[in-house]
């Protein structure tokens, strides 16, 4: 598709497909990539997740009409991924001429695939910050296309990957627009991501991760190595959402905030000064609910992060079984677990900590070496899950190439596990909540639900809406009658 020859500006659309947790995610890249359009352009967000929009309902097609975009830039999950192409189509049968543009990770990850769909007329793979702008820059007439960093496109013919860019002076990146990503809708709706006590925001810290582990796509999509912003413009981004909208928790959504430990020492120092000079009158806090590294830590930076406003830390030991770990590609030994969970502890923060079970490999014995760790441990709060691929990560290309699942597999759902055999001929969920009943599973899940609700009661009204209340009703006598 060539260039239009236009100096006015564009009508761009930048659309969230709807999903089933719509209040679960705030559209943070979205916000991020509208921020640093250049202001000649004409930018919305559309949330059709948050709004419950399906891309071939009447109420999409309005809204399409009613802003009649020039470019429409789409971002998605592999969970949301079908939803998109949907969503492309609508606009494509809308006006074939408007350029349709998509992004995330599952593009990013496979990006030959996704060009194939109809409705792609380009793809950005990696970040979409200055990527997304310079795009518009090359539609305007303004730069050739080569110079766009990590565009996937047609020429000739053939399909052109422009290798991904990263940008390693963060503070060029212009603070994320919330407003027009709806953040006081997102709390309207019981928006509390990482957050219990009201109004929470998330926030982007630093980017990259430099492990391998086989299960995850983060370093395919952010790099390998951790980008940070300086603490002048964090501070001043924490400053603008505590005074501007409220916020008075914020949610770093880091996938390795305590990578470089002297650098988070740096932020939380930064944040008791500000404590100090009663910029923060009302109190913050922070949480950090991706997962801190284990061996990342010392007993300096946790007293620091209890006194910048951390009550708990979340820890990702993933398995109890050193086998496992190793197919993982972890690099976590599970005996230093129990010690590190002390250790924070000690400092008075709480311990929140994640499990895979039923990862390619994995035996009951496995499993038994999980539910024997998370007994040692004093961990204040869990969650273990099924394991699931998410395409273009390692372990889905061994199973691909195993024959366990097809090459264009693509999860509808975190409930769409690939489970051991040996697992699933045992009744796995069965299982693992047999092992998980000294717990105390009903008055662990009544205590923290209650509290949060108590704190936050549109997240109660939204739980209610989203899970339907008869099976809520189901769900808390199942726990409380069980044996």
């Amino acid at each position: 598709m060539s260039p239009v020859e236009e100096q006015t500006g564009k009508r761009v659309l930048l659309i969230r497909p709807r999903d089933n947790m719509p209040a679960f995610w705030f559209p943070l890249g979205l916000a991020f990539i509208k921020s640093n359009i250049p202001s000649r352009h004409t930018v919305e967000i559309l949330d059709c997740a948050l709004r419950s929009i399906p891309a071939n309902s009447p109420q999409f097609r309005e809204e399409i009409e009613r802003f009649n975009p020039d470019v429409v830039g789409v971002s998605t999950l592999t969970l949301t991924y079908k939803e998109a192409l949907n969503v492309l189509r609508e606009i494509k049968a809308f006006n074939e001429n408007i350029v349709t543009v998509i992004g995330g990770p599952h593009p990013t990850l496979y990006p030959e695939k996704v060009f194939g769909e109809k409705p792609v007329d380009y793809i950005i793979r990696g970040e979409g910050d200055v990527a997304f702008s310079n795009l518009l820059d090359y539609l305007e007439g303004k730069i050739d296309i080569k110079s766009v960093p990590g565009i996937v496109y047609e020429e000739n013919g053939n399909i052109v990957n422009n290798d991904v860019w990263l940008e390693w002076d963060m503070d060029r990146i212009k603070y994320p627009d919330y407003t027009a990503a709806g953040l006081d809708a997102y709390y309207k709706k019981g928006y509390r991501y990482g957050g219990f006590y009201g109004k929470c925001a998330p926030i982007w810290v630093t980017r990259g991760c430099p492990y391998a582990c086989k299960f995850c796509s983060s370093p395919l999509i952010n790099g390998k190595k951790i980008r940070g912003h300086s603490p002048e413009w964090i501070n001043g981004l924490i400053k603008h959402l505590y005074d501007q909208y409220g916020v008075r928790q914020f949610t770093i959504v880091d996938d390795n905030f305590t990578f470089e430990i002297d650098y988070a020492k740096t932020f939380c120092r930064e944040i008791i000064k500000l404590k100090e000079n009663n910029q923060f009158p009302e109190g913050i806090m922070f949480t950090t609910p991706n997962g801190i590294r284990m061996q990342r830590i010392d007993d300096e930076l946790l007293q620091l992060m209890k006194q910048a406003g951390w009550e708990g830390v979340t820890v990702a030991p993933e398995s109890g079984s050193k086998r496992i770990l190793k197919i993982m590609q972890k690099g976590l030994d599970p005996s230093i677990v129990p010690g590190c969970v002390d250790r924070i502890k000690a400092v008075g923060l709480k311990v929140r900590a994640f499990f895979i079970v039923g990862y390619p490999g994995e035996t009951k014995e496995d499993t038994r070496d999980t539910i024997k760790l998370l007994r040692k441990c004093k961990i204040d709060a869990f969650m273990v899950s099924l394991f699931h691929p998410i395409p273009g990560t390692p372990v889905y290309d061994d199973l691909v190439a195993q024959g366990k699942i097809s090459d264009d597999f693509v999860p509808d759902s975190f409930s769409n596990a690939i489970v051991p055999k040996i697992l699933r001929r045992t009744n796995t969920e069965k299982y693992i909540t047999e092992g998980f009943e000294d717990f105390s599973l009903f008055w662990f899940a009544l205590r923290e639900n209650l509290l949060l609700w108590f704190r936050n009661p549109r997240s109660f009204i939204y739980f209610i809406k989203l899970n339907g209340f008869f099976n809520v009703i189901k769900k808390l006598y199942q726990l409380a009658t069980y044996k």
